[in-house]
């Protein structure tokens, strides 16, 4: 490794905040379409975004809501047979963050996505990129 280069941890949260969020003006024109972005996945758990990023053929990403060090042990130890397991139960049941799917404005799919006026085919449109944003996070 060279010591000139300095490596970082890429989070989901980190990713999200390295895309271009809306200006004022974009956030008021796609309200809406958030909106029935948001109301189409209401049943998955997830929060909705639209950003600007690249490669501008990504139409969507889905990121798993992050979990810590010391959340990810206390779930480690409940799932094994740990005597103490019991005994964390009370530890790590903090409401859990939800994951993100991110729309990308500037993908050309979306745009058009964007003037659906078909409810039918507006909700299928946005589960299937849901679902193929789910396949590229490799999540069973």
């Amino acid at each position: 490794m060279r010591p000139q280069l300095k490596l970082e941890e890429m989070t989901p949260s980190r990713l999200l905040n390295s895309f271009i969020s809306l200006d004022v003006e974009e956030e008021i024109k796609h309200l809406s379409f958030l909106n029935r972005v948001e109301e189409t996945l209401k049943d998955f758990n997830c929060e909705c975004q639209l950003k600007h990023f690249k490669p501008t053929d990504t139409t969507a990403i889905y990121t798993r809501p992050e979990e810590n060090s010391h959340t990810a042990t206390i779930r480690q130890v409940k799932q094994s047979s740990n005597p103490f397991a019991g005994a964390l139960s009370s530890f790590g049941n903090t409401a859990s963050k939800k994951a993100t799917f991110c729309l990308n404005i500037d993908n050309q799919l979306v745009k058009n996505i964007t003037s659906i006026n078909d409810d039918f085919l507006f909700q299928s449109v946005i589960e299937v990129l849901y679902v193929q944003a789910i396949i590229m996070e490799n999540i069973p």
